[in-house]
């Protein structure tokens, strides 16, 4: 008479802990988001996630990434005169924190780093960033570079334009990474 009652019991807590698992793996399906190809539109780079849009220069050639970069793109021609970079990282600092972050990275692999410009900004979608330029000297070579930057919870999605040893940032430059468009997503609290 034991060994039922038994076996009822445990068949009933592994059927409910079962259910709780199964309730918190599964997904609302408004909250999925469709996988876009970027290849495929040039001139159009679209991360998964955190989902955002930027575009650069049609023009433009897909490089292969750095170690920590997400995305490259370099001017066409021999000796490219500009460079698109996308970053992803996650820190816990607010924005207003980006310059000095952009500063400190760039004394690791420059000299003579200057900041040019801090202001804070906005995404075309209203989402609030931080614009960064700097001057630098990378390998001999003088470079502009202009960085913004921008926060979903702890994610920092950084797009940076760099100039070539020749060239400043002008505003065909500074139009690159500026129109950077977050996706939202809602979450549960």
């Amino acid at each position: 008479m034991k060994k039922p009652s038994v076996v009822s019991v445990i068949t009933a807590l592994m059927l409910l802990m079962e259910g709780s698992f199964a309730q918190t793996q599964t997904q609302n399906p408004a909250d999925e988001e469709k996988p876009t190809f970027y290849r495929l539109v040039p001139g159009t780079y679209v991360n998964g996630w955190p989902r955002f849009t930027v575009t650069y220069p049609k023009d433009w050639v897909e490089v292969q990434p750095g170690f920590t970069e997400a995305f490259r793109a370099v001017a066409p021609g021999p000796v490219p005169e500009g460079r698109f970079i996308v970053y992803i990282f996650t820190n816990p600092l607010p924005l207003e924190k980006f310059a000095d972050l952009t500063i400190r990275g760039f004394r690791n692999i420059a000299q003579d780093v200057t900041l040019v410009g801090d202001k804070p900004s906005q995404l075309r979608d209203g989402t609030l960033a931080r614009e960064v330029e700097i001057k630098t000297v990378i390998n001999g070579e003088p470079r502009n570079i202009l960085s913004v930057a921008t926060k979903k919870s702890d994610i920092w999605i950084e797009t940076m334009v760099v100039s070539g040893p020749s060239a400043k940032i002008g505003e065909d430059l500074r139009a690159i990474p500026i129109p950077l468009s977050l996706s939202r997503t809602r979450t549960s609290r």
